[in-house]
């Protein structure tokens, strides 16, 4: 998440154009090299070229039939009596839209380039920036609520309810379609690509624009969210701990008392 949710979409596509096609264009720029140097560079561009196109093709599959089927678990069966469901049913979401996003990405891979035109560039770039970033925050979402399932067991059922749930989830999907409606006009068609080649990418005149993002982008999506998880979890974690702990205790307790009692018997 160390790049801007933009950002993270164009290097999917820097990594499709920069496949086997271009290795003439590289092996100009090493003709100093050794042969032996330039032979084991083009074999690795090989290689990543073959493992961008079929670790991408399965990670899109079965990621999508996997969002795909949770969701109507969470959504179709009695499961949407809980809270949580909804959580994890706008998270399973948000997954199946980003790997919407990097799907035609990949299709470039095949000779359907979709992503390199002018308007659904810009969809796109949207889409994935507002998919990857709401997923992090339903993840937190979720994660506030198992700790408040864990601390206060007994205010769960008042304080966790389907209606709640539902409005924390449209809340942040507004917020977060709001703020990332500036993807609609920093991306574009450049002739940024190889020989000049038109691609989507981050339109010149907002360089520096898109490094202040950048920067609020690393707060928000990797920094803050991962205290918060890790905090939370600890919390959950110590509280399991103290539940399991008196159990225990209560269970001996319990197991002396009926084995003193058998003894007087």
């Amino acid at each position: 998440m160390g790049l801007t949710d933009n950002e993270t979409t164009l290097v999917m596509l820097d990594s499709s154009n920069f496949s086997s096609e271009n290795v003439n264009t590289t092996e100009i720029n090493l003709n100093d090299s050794p042969p032996n140097v330039t032979a084991s560079f083009n074999f690795a561009l090989k290689c990543l070229d073959f493992f961008n196109f079929y670790y991408l093709a399965i990670i899109i599959i079965f990621g999508m039939v996997g969002n795909t089927l949770n969701f109507l678990v969470f959504t179709r069966t009695h499961l949407k009596l809980r809270s949580s469901s909804y959580y994890l049913a706008a998270l399973a979401l948000a997954d199946l839209g980003f790997l919407l996003t990097l799907l035609v990405v990949w299709l470039n891979h095949v000779g359907v380039d979709l992503f390199n035109r002018q308007g659904f560039c810009q969809a796109l770039v949207y889409t994935s920036s507002v998919c990857s970033c709401l997923s992090v925050w339903l993840t937190v979402a979720f994660t506030i609520e198992r700790l408040i399932a864990v601390q206060y067991p007994l205010q769960r059922p008042y304080m966790c309810t389907v209606r709640r749930a539902k409005i924390i989830i449209s809340v942040l999907t507004l917020t977060t379609l709001t703020c990332h409606v500036y993807s609609l006009f920093t991306a574009g068609i450049t002739d940024a690509g190889p020989d000049g080649k038109s691609i989507c990418d981050l339109l010149p005149a907002y360089y520096r624009f898109m490094h202040v993002v950048n920067l609020l982008d690393t707060v928000l999506t990797l920094v803050i969210p991962f205290i918060l998880i890790v905090v939370m979890n600890t919390l959950i974690a110590k509280n399991l701990i103290v539940f399991s702990r008196t159990f225990n205790r209560k269970k001996s307790r319990s197991n002396n008392s009926s084995a003193q009692h058998i003894q007087v018997s």
